[in-house]
């Protein structure tokens, strides 16, 4: 079984902050301090997950019930995570990560993947949520395709 606290330490070791810890979870910082995730260890495994649309942005949202045939879409592009609510009915953006592969490169590897794929993702969450429309696979391609450079 992994050592948490040690793990906690060289995470802590590559520039990161742990914000809060408690004896399985922990609230992580990425170097640049832009974004938040919490460690979570759920036996042999590790679960990197960060909110993407806090509760009270989804009560009441026009689009809320056409998320989850928007996430299948975006399941679909094996984005190496999975979308899903927390415990105070935020949504979040989740990895696990296998016991061989939980070590604190990978781990705040996996953090900052998660940073890119929330960044590109949250907009089109967004715009389902007050359009009631999941985007067309061009607008998702565009989105993580980047700004152009014309």
């Amino acid at each position: 079984m992994t050592d948490f606290s040690g793990l906690l330490n060289e995470i802590v070791a590559l520039g990161c902050a742990v914000d809060a810890e408690e004896e399985d979870r922990a609230v992580i910082t990425l170097p640049d301090g832009a974004s938040s995730f919490v460690l979570l260890r759920a036996e042999e495994w590790m679960q990197v997950a960060t909110i993407l649309v806090e509760p009270g942005e989804l009560r009441g949202a026009r689009g809320r019930s056409r998320l989850g045939e928007f996430f299948l879409e975006l399941h679909g592009r094996y984005l190496g995570c999975r979308f899903g609510y927390d415990e105070d009915q935020a949504l979040a953006i989740v990895t696990d990560v296998y016991p061989g592969h939980a070590k604190a490169k990978h781990i705040v590897a996996v953090m900052a993947h998660l940073e890119y794929v929330a960044t590109v993702v949250r907009p089109l969450i967004m715009s389902v949520l007050e359009t009631d429309a999941i985007p067309q696979d061009s607008a998702v391609d565009a989105a993580f395709a980047g700004p152009s450079d014309a």
